[in-house]
């Protein structure tokens, strides 16, 4: 599925559409480039939130699909373009067929703000810049680390292997303990 360079920053309506079977999903995007890209990612690793459409494309494969523009439109009418385009191609792979965009209230973004400023006076803004410590498999100390991009680096694996073994999806990571550090 190639994504054409020439939609980045451009905002419209697109289609995914399955070469084989003729079905299609609709959609829009203040930025077709990279909703393409990661369309194609989530796909390409399974990831997909639409299982329709996820099992469709591993079904048939990349190579049997399209990811195109349907049209270019301004903001202020991407919703009302992407329904028009839907009611007109019935899209087997939209699940839902009515547009909604979910717009956070006044008070939710208070709430977000005032949670972020808090963990950033607590000493991080998210969790990549949290201390994280390294312990043998009998529970010592190895040594703490600013972050876990750092201590990723540090022991030599992948910052996803040690968010995995913080998270408690696996027990290890280079034979070490890994926990968040708290003094």
């Amino acid at each position: 599925m190639k994504i054409d360079t020439q939609l980045k920053s451009q905002v419209g309506i697109y289609c995914i559409h399955n070469m084989v079977n003729g079905k299609r999903y609709i959609g829009s995007s203040t930025n077709l480039y990279e909703r393409g890209l990661k369309h194609r990612s989530l796909l390409r690793h399974n990831k997909h939130h639409n299982v329709v459409l996820q099992n469709s494309f591993n079904k048939y494969g990349e190579k049997n699909f399209l990811f195109y523009l349907i049209t270019f439109c301004n903001k202020g009418e991407l919703i009302e373009q992407e329904q028009f385009y839907i009611d007109k191609l019935s899209p087997s792979y939209n699940l839902k067929l009515e547009v909604v965009r979910n717009i956070l209230t006044e008070e939710s973004r208070a709430k977000i703000s005032a949670t972020l400023k808090r963990r950033y006076a607590e000493g991080y803004s998210n969790s990549s810049e949290r201390k994280v410590a390294t312990y043998t498999k009998e529970g010592s100390l190895v040594q703490v680390y600013t972050s876990i991009t750092k201590c990723a680096k540090d022991i030599g694996a992948d910052y996803s292997n040690v968010k995995r073994a913080l998270n408690g999806r696996q027990k290890s990571c280079k034979s070490f303990i890994v926990k968040y550090f708290n003094p």
